[in-house]
């Protein structure tokens, strides 16, 4: 087990350097479960995971819940119209835990990007590094088998929210309650 998580350090969004860059950022708490942005919402924030963590998800025909990404301490969302002037979202975004955010208007956000390439040079890192793990998401969706399928995801789940238990030890822990739901 121990090898299959490997961390990709790009965090320049602790609270600390939101600050710094955004001194006038809003603090929201959202409590387990809660819907934080809907389905067709016009985005008007960029939220950073100050702690907890939001799933980025959608439902089917059926009504069953398709989640897409986990986003933990130190990411923003919503993730693609943070840079681009989109007019909705098109999915739902939900705290797993208790969540506390910092909000920044979306104007101010790019216009950060615009005029600081430092700082959007390490955005487009910390993005790169997103990629990278929605791609082992999908990789878990298309798996054949059940057995594959929850390996695939654990792996994604350790990769993106996990602490080691010990330095030495093979074992991790998930940052917050691991259900069957989000699991499948």
């Amino acid at each position: 087990m121990s090898n299959l998580c490997h961390t990709i350090n790009v965090n320049i969004f602790t609270p600390k350097e939101v600050i710094r860059h955004f001194p006038h950022a809003v603090e929201r708490t959202y409590s387990h479960g809660q819907i934080i942005v809907y389905y067709g919402d016009a985005p008007r924030h960029v939220m950073f995971i100050k702690s907890g963590a939001v799933k980025l998800y959608d439902t089917d025909s059926e009504g069953n819940e398709k989640i897409m990404h986990i986003g933990g301490e130190g990411s923003i969302f919503p993730l693609f119209y943070s840079f681009e002037d989109k007019i909705s979202v098109d999915a739902f975004y939900a705290s797993l835990t208790k969540t506390e955010l910092l909000l920044v208007p979306i104007t101010v956000f790019q216009r950060k990007l615009k005029t600081d390439a430092p700082y959007a040079f390490e955005v487009l890192r910390w993005y790169a590094s997103e990629l990278d793990h929605s791609m082992l998401r999908l990789k878990s969706m298309e798996k054949s088998n059940a057995k594959q399928k929850i390996a695939q995801a654990l792996t994604y789940l350790c990769e993106q929210h996990a602490d080691k238990i010990q330095p030495a030890s093979p074992w991790y822990r998930i940052r917050f309650p691991l259900t069957q739901q989000t699991i499948a």
